[in-house]
């Protein structure tokens, strides 16, 4: 018992220590904390010991995934819907296949079912290159890109690892597991928007911030352990309740309880993921232990883990292509939409006969909900438009596919009677270590090479636009001009203050619908908002 706490305290002291150096070695925390367990390997006290896949799968990545997903906007994963499934399903398919083929090839005894099964266990790409991408100031589309992608990938890997698996055991049939994966995404993302509308209003009625915050760590579990109890993916309905989670933050949850949750599921995360990359490098040592005892070449193992990385960033490469052309026409074709529509709008503007039969024809809530629709979808074009993905963007969505620690876990979930078993986990080991070390240590330089070159004028033109929406908001009109020329209004009450807190907060989430602005305006603004939110109570304490 002693000792597993104190190998527990020296684990998040590593954790502690990587992400303090990090910043002055240059180097990502990931990284560090992976060298760090190759290093204690060594150690005959750490270097034999043995970790189950599923501490990883079941009990670290929950949490994690739902983390991720809750701080993401809801509008840049809509947004980015397209391209991220066509990453995190079909490119994980397409990925997994030709690397069944080619390990089928390279290694005897290897069946393509089996190759295929380490195939998709090599082709899911992890969170650690958007944490990277972030600290080398990567914004916008590439990180929403890069960051929903991870959210997704794992779940479609594991349930083609379980497919191929099976495949290689048993008879297989296409279209059943097409229907299998279908249907436990479909039944995961019901349970998941369950799970996070339940905790939204658990919480909403909860005014402790620290006991709303405790509620939020079920969250995660109670979408993916009954989902995978009824067949469905864990990881899609954790992921699936923290994007419900995150979106309604604002509605149900007051500025002390959101803050809570930013900082503590800030420090939730760093511990995690610093457990999963050093649990990674301590299992080295064992991993080679294995390999030896099963009379096989690691010289084969590190030749054919290069190889696969290699095959991953060209089929990677060359799926994007094509689906960065298809986006590209789309944006196009949206343009020329809202061009025709525009049109539309000043010929029914110069017309009032023909405006009233079109109001006419819709209900005054009809009409206003089928232009809300335009004006969102007109906002994604001019969103898109302003951060084109060319060919730049694409080297970044390239290299920043990198390999990390859960590939290492979901290696190990394969069966005990896998033909070479040992060597394909530790080819999935070196894969995963070399993505690290060469991505990366290299992705802040693509990033700094490749980066498309944002616009600061106009995220300070949404910032005044919306500083200026959310101030005037709960007041009456006559008072509006006034505020904005003078920036003076006589000194409001309690109450006042009170009711204009909420009409801002209203017209924040108005904003967010609406599609008009970034997101990253509409995080800080709301970060603003929260602040003064708690700086007003505590003064108003201070004066009782």
């Amino acid at each position: 018992m002693h000792e597993t706490i104190l190998e527990v305290t020296l684990a998040v002291l590593a954790v502690r220590i990587a992400n303090a150096i990090a910043p002055r070695v240059r180097l990502a925390a990931p990284i560090l904390l992976v060298v760090f367990g190759i290093i204690a390997s060594a150690i005959p006290q750490f270097g034999n010991l043995e970790f189950e896949p599923e501490l990883v799968l079941a009990v670290l990545l929950p949490p994690l995934l739902f983390a991720a997903s809750a701080s993401m906007p809801t509008m840049d994963f809509r947004r980015e819907f397209l391209p991220v499934g066509a990453l995190a399903i079909f490119l994980v398919v397409i990925t997994a296949v030709v690397l069944g083929f080619f390990l089928s090839w390279i290694i005897p005894d290897i069946e393509i079912w089996w190759g295929i099964a380490l195939g998709a266990v090599l082709s899911p790409t992890d969170a650690a290159a958007v944490a990277i991408a972030k600290k080398a100031h990567l914004s916008g589309r590439l990180v929403s890109i890069l960051e929903g992608e991870s959210l997704l990938n794992d779940a479609t890997a594991l349930v083609l690892l379980r497919t191929a698996t099976a495949a290689a055991v048993v008879s297989f049939s296409v279209w059943e597991s097409i229907w299998d994966f279908a249907s436990a995404a479909v039944l995961a993302t019901i349970i998941g928007f369950i799970v996070g509308q339940v905790i939204l209003h658990v919480r909403a009625g909860i005014r402790n911030p620290a006991v709303s915050t405790v509620w939020s760590f079920v969250a995660p579990f109670l979408a993916a352990v009954p989902s995978e109890q009824l067949g469905a993916s864990g990881l899609v309905a954790a992921v699936v309740a923290g994007l419900v989670a995150g979106n309604g933050a604002v509605k149900y949850l007051n500025a002390d309880q959101r803050v809570s949750d930013k900082q503590t599921w800030k420090a939730i995360e760093v511990v995690l993921e610093g457990l999963i990359f050093l649990v990674m490098g301590l299992q080295l040592r064992a991993i080679v232990s294995h390999v030896r005892h099963d009379h096989d070449s690691i010289r084969i193992a590190a030749v054919t883990a290069v190889l696969a990385l290699a095959i991953t960033l060209l089929v990677r490469a060359l799926f994007l292509i094509p689906l960065l052309g298809f986006l590209d026409r789309y944006i196009q074709r949206g343009q020329q939409i809202k061009e025709r529509y525009t049109q539309f709008r000043e010929n029914l503007a110069t017309d009032a006969l023909q405006e009233r039969r079109c109001e006419e024809r819709l209900s005054a809530q009809g009409f206003a909900r089928q232009r809300n629709r335009f004006v969102r979808f007109f906002a994604d074009i001019d969103y898109y438009l302003s951060q084109p993905l060319g060919k730049n963007a694409g080297v970044i969505l390239v290299w920043g596919g990198m390999r990390g620690a859960i590939t290492l876990a979901a290696a190990q979930t394969l069966p005990t009677d896998a033909p070479h078993r040992s060597l394909l986990i530790l080819i999935a080991f070196l894969v995963a270590a070399i993505s690290l070390a060469v991505q990366g240590l290299t992705l802040p330089r693509v990033v700094a090479k490749y980066a498309p070159v944002s616009d600061p004028q106009r995220i300070q033109e949404q910032r005044d636009q919306v500083i200026r929406e959310i101030l005037v908001a709960g007041l009456p009109q006559e008072q509006r001009e006034d505020f904005i020329a003078q920036m003076t209004l006589p000194r409001p009450s309690q109450a006042d203050l009170d009711r204009r807190e909420q009409a801002q907060y209203k017209r924040l989430l108005e904003l967010r619908d609406s599609g008009e602005y970034d997101s990253e305006v509409l995080s800080a603004t709301l970060a603003a908002l929260d602040a003064q939110q708690i700086a007003r109570r505590a003064r108003a304490w201070g004066d009782e």
